[in-house]
C-alpha cells in the first residue's frame, strides 16, 4: 500500500479494503493458533505442590491431622 487509508476523516475504500481482508486473515491464524495452545496446556499433566509456609493455620492442622492419622495406620499395620 503506498497511499494512507483515511484523509482528513474521509475512508478511502479502494485503500481500506484490501488492508481489511489482510488483517481478517492474519486475525484468522492468531485465533487458530491460540485454540491449539489452549488445548495444549489442557492436556498437559497439573503438578500442585504445597509447603506448609503456604497454608493457613485451620489448614495446617488439618495436614497434620491427616498425617498422624496416616502414620498411626501404618504403625498399626506393620
Amino acid at each position: 500500500m503506498s497511499d494512507y487509508i483515511t484523509d482528513s476523516g474521509t475512508i478511502h475504500w479502494d485503500r481500506a479494503e484490501p488492508f481489511i481482508w489482510l488483517l481478517s486473515e492474519y486475525e484468522n491464524d492468531v485465533f487458530k493458533s491460540r485454540i491449539d495452545q489452549i488445548k495444549d496446556k489442557r492436556k498437559r499433566p497439573k503438578i500442585v505442590s504445597v509447603t506448609e509456609d503456604s497454608l493457613v493455620d485451620n489448614e495446617r492442622e488439618l495436614v497434620r491431622s491427616n498425617l498422624t492419622t496416616q502414620n498411626s495406620f501404618k504403625d498399626k499395620l506393620f
